[in-house]
């Protein structure tokens, strides 16, 4: 084997190590402050940007979090220590296995009715605006970013395959995961409105067109 090669090799090694090193960090940390948390409490999933006030616990990587956790493991919570879980384009950057997963965790974490508020791109609406002759007429294209873009099908492309995206919903398809997950109660939910109130005015994205709300029976 080339020095070269032998490098990259252990360059590599060092970078997994690294890489575990941090993430077992990033765990016991994680793990100290849920213990802490009084309960049941309240999870906003993949907060990003968008901080809620407590009693909510606000969990992503982003630097803003209260917990700073990978959501393709499990939650370090105990099973129904949850009344209320958020998230806001969040579900769609998981291939779909990894977003089973997390629903069977939020399906775990919740109380007995304890709901689960869903809010992501909708993919009927976009393939409706794929076949519409006013298929320019969407808010997010009339970002810079986005305003060359020609076609229908460019636009179709980009909302499915851009910033990280693995698995766009339909209700459909989000009510047979949610069901896969253990829910029986599951409905449609119209923008910044809900029943409970903890659960209104959440939304930030113009372009969460679709929302459920579940509640764990």
């Amino acid at each position: 084997m080339r020095p070269s090669a032998l490098l990259a090799k252990a360059q590599k090694a060092t970078a997994l190590v690294e890489n575990r090193i941090v993430l077992m960090a990033m765990r016991r940390a994680a793990g100290k402050k849920l213990a802490a948390t009084t309960l049941p409490c309240s999870l906003n999933l993949g907060c990003g940007a968008a901080i809620f006030e407590a009693p909510w616990i606000n969990i992503d990587l982003a630097p803003q979090a209260d917990v700073h956790w990978d959501l393709t493991h499990p939650i370090p919570l105990p099973d129904g220590s949850c009344r209320l879980i958020y998230s806001e384009h969040v579900f769609e950057h998981f291939p779909p296995e990894q977003g089973a997963a997390l629903l069977a965790d939020c399906h775990r974490l919740l109380m007995p009715g304890g709901i689960i508020r869903i809010a992501m791109p909708n993919l009927e609406r976009l393939a409706q605006k794929y076949l519409a002759s006013d298929w320019k007429d969407q808010e997010w294209l009339k970002a810079p970013p986005y305003q060359l873009i020609q076609t229908p099908a460019e636009m179709f492309n980009v909302s499915v395959r851009w910033w990280g995206h693995c698995w766009v919903y339909d209700h459909t398809e989000l009510s047979r995961r949610l069901r896969t997950a253990g829910f029986s109660v599951i409905h449609k939910a119209e923008f910044r409105q809900s029943d409970e109130p903890q659960l209104r005015n959440r939304e930030t994205r113009p372009d969460s067109f679709l929302i459920c709300e579940a509640t764990r029976s």
